[in-house]
């Protein structure tokens, strides 16, 4: 697997902002605060401004030094609650990230973040040998449609706890 230039980071980030206004309008039109998050409607919603937020904080931690070289991956955001305002949403949950291999291991876990293992179901589905760790990090995430035509929507996403905290913001 061929690794990926910043140049090449930043316009995938570029384009999900843009993809954001989109969604994000979609969302405020057609979201149903009386039904459950887990609704058809209101999960496919959801989903899509999920994926949305774990692109930008991926791409953050993929720019970041002190990540850029480990092994790690992020798994979905889980939400635990969505407060709606008249151009904004405000989506709070939790987002696992994983290490795996040499960096399972060592320096990577910092002393304020409790690893916890993978278990051998993990081993047995991924087929990883070495196993991993992975630690639950908090996630705020304010999402703000455009004011102005053809302009990207704002974010400000504040991720992680502790030695791991990072706030990200759009331009």
């Amino acid at each position: 697997m061929r690794r990926r230039s910043k140049r090449h980071l930043k316009k995938y980030l570029r384009s999900r902002e843009q993809a954001l206004d989109k969604y994000l309008r979609l969302f405020l039109d057609c979201f149903n605060s009386e039904q459950p998050l887990k609704a058809e409607g209101n999960f496919r919603l959801l989903l899509e401004l999920t994926w949305l937020i774990n692109s930008f904080i991926f791409v953050r931690l993929k720019l970041n030094p002190k990540w850029m070289k480990k092994q790690w991956f992020l798994d979905l955001l889980d939400v635990d609650d969505i407060k709606i305002k008249r151009d904004e949403v405000e989506i709070v949950g939790d987002i696992v990230w994983w290490a795996e291999g040499k960096d399972a291991v060592g320096k990577w876990w910092l002393p304020d973040h409790e690893p916890h293992w993978t278990g051998t179901y993990k081993v047995k589905i991924r087929g990883d040998l070495a196993g991993g760790y992975w630690v639950v990090e908090p996630v705020i995430a304010n999402l703000q449609k455009a004011k102005f035509l053809k302009k990207n929507a704002a974010y400000e996403i504040e991720f992680g706890k502790g030695s791991t905290y990072m706030k990200v913001r759009s331009r």
